[in-house]
């Protein structure tokens, strides 16, 4: 590999491999990389600006829930690992904040997805089927019909970690797609025995509700609207 000298702002820290082939910037030496920070050169991360463009209604259906119902399911294994063990904690650089978007994400389908990229006057457009959206009041995922739970998986992995390595691009490509029973290969019983029990908490829920509304149609209409003036 040939090197150049170059000045501290001229060349970027790689952080992260978003756009990198694409823009090909100047790469700081990785092995000089604390000289780098101390002299100010930029990390390529924070050195372009990225957005998402998409065509037709956000729309919830039938196949956006199957995968938010995925991402929610499995939300334990997206956010934390065994260490020890038997110590269940955050992955590296997870925290509750995350955690808790994780878990509340709603998934919505678009016709058409694009992603937009800017790094100084360079601009590079890239048709995706899939991108973490930050909205006003909570984050979105956006889908394409085309989209698989594999490719939803990688996408998650890059929300969650700024430079994810190629071991957790993998295993996140699995988490959603694989099933449970494939998933005893390779991810900690500890886990997938927490993703089960919080499954049988949540349909229980579900199952008590649903006889709380079987209950009130019962109910002859004069009592339902006592109770109801009583509440």
């Amino acid at each position: 590999k040939r090197f150049q000298i170059g000045h501290p702002s001229d060349v970027f820290i790689i952080d992260c491999n978003d756009f990198k082939d694409h823009f090909n910037p100047p790469e700081a030496v990785k092995s000089l990389h604390k000289l780098h920070n101390i002299l100010g050169t930029c990390l390529w991360s924070r050195s372009f600006t990225r957005k998402y463009n998409y065509k037709g209604t956000m729309l919830y259906t039938k196949q956006s829930s199957k995968i938010q119902d995925a991402i929610h399911f499995k939300s334990i294994l997206l956010t934390h690992e065994v260490i020890n063990g038997h110590k269940l904690v955050y992955r590296n650089g997870i925290t509750e904040k995350i955690e808790n978007i994780i878990k509340s994400l709603e998934v919505l389908k678009v016709e058409e997805l694009e992603m937009e990229a800017l790094f100084m006057e360079n601009i590079q457009y890239e048709h995706i089927t899939c991108a973490m959206v930050e909205g006003h009041e909570k984050t979105q995922l956006l889908v394409t019909k085309d989209v698989k739970l594999s490719e939803v998986g990688v996408c998650l992995a890059k929300y969650l970690f700024l430079q994810p390595t190629n071991d957790q691009i993998l295993a996140y490509s699995h988490y959603l797609e694989d099933s449970v029973e494939t998933l005893k290969k390779f991810v900690s019983k500890i886990i997938l025995d927490k993703i089960e029990n919080e499954s049988n908490s949540t349909n229980n829920e579900k199952y008590l509700a649903a006889c709380e509304i079987i209950n009130f149609f019962r109910i002859p209409v004069a009592k339902k609207i006592r109770r109801m003036l009583m509440e």
